[in-house]
């Protein structure tokens, strides 16, 4: 262990050793697997009320299964498949996952697996953290990002009541008008075939034959267009501030007190 911790730090990886008598999911668990399994003949199992992905298969795992000793033996003794766990979630629509656990050590490697993904992982504890302040930030980390978390529990005995929102400023007149644009129906039908990445369609529209000169070019079309799609809705959101010479001979720009800043 002393040689593959140093291997490893040589190349920069941060390593820290876990606190533990055993390397658990390893053959250094046989000696215990009889008495493990006897103890677990003692116990009575109930099916979960929620579907399990097993560590032991990377797989949805059947509520029977989790029911016998011989699962929880080969849990403890086989390796942990939590990258393929994960992968099965992500294929099955999850999107969002949720660490219930002291360090937030598996939000980081779920982000790990799923690089290329559009997935959110949050953890609820944190370590040398204050666990109620990680606990409410990891549930408001939930509740902005569409998932609904139930407040009422945090609120109990406060006495606390829901209330509307402020009205908005411009609540009632057009504060965001819409600016007509003079789209050209060849330039439309352009841009359509740049972002459903239609090859032939490209070429059609710039005259040229060649797949071949224009295969390269397609990816950095999209892109662009759409990091300016994405830029230019955002603009239409913001708020801008914009500074305008003013002439201090001149008429009074608007009531009240000023400062003006001079090249002196």
């Amino acid at each position: 262990l002393d040689e593959i911790e140093r291997i490893w730090r040589d190349r920069g990886v941060r390593t820290r050793r876990l606190t533990v008598s055993h390397a658990f999911h390893s053959p250094l668990m046989e000696p215990m697997l009889a008495e493990f399994r006897a103890v677990l003949d003692g116990l009575t199992f109930a099916a979960p009320l929620l579907p399990v992905v097993s560590n032991v298969t990377g797989a949805v795992v059947d509520g029977d299964d989790l029911r016998t000793p011989d699962y929880w033996v080969r849990h403890v003794r086989e390796a942990v498949r939590y990258a393929d766990g994960v992968t099965a979630l992500r294929n099955a629509g999850v999107d969002t996952f949720l660490e219930i656990g002291p360090r937030s050590v598996l939000t980081a490697l779920t982000v790990e697996i799923l690089p290329d993904e559009d997935v959110r992982a949050v953890a609820v504890q944190r370590r040398d953290r204050d666990e109620t302040a990680a606990l409410l930030a990891g549930l408001g980390e939930l509740h902005v990002h569409g998932v609904a978390v139930d407040w009422t529990p945090w609120f109990a005995g406060t006495d606390a009541t829901r209330v509307d929102l402020p009205t908005y400023a411009f609540q009632h007149e057009r504060f965001w008008p819409d600016t007509p644009t003079r789209a050209d129906a060849s330039d439309a039908e352009f841009w359509a075939a740049v972002e459903s990445g239609d090859l032939t369609a490209l070429a059609g529209h710039l005259g040229d034959d060649d797949l071949d000169t224009l295969t390269p070019a397609l990816p950095a079309l999209t892109t662009w267009r759409r990091s300016r799609t994405r830029r230019t809705a955002a603009d239409r959101l913001s708020y801008r501030v914009v500074w305008h010479r003013i002439d201090p001979d001149g008429p009074a720009a608007a009531d009240g007190a000023w400062l003006l800043v001079t090249p002196d």
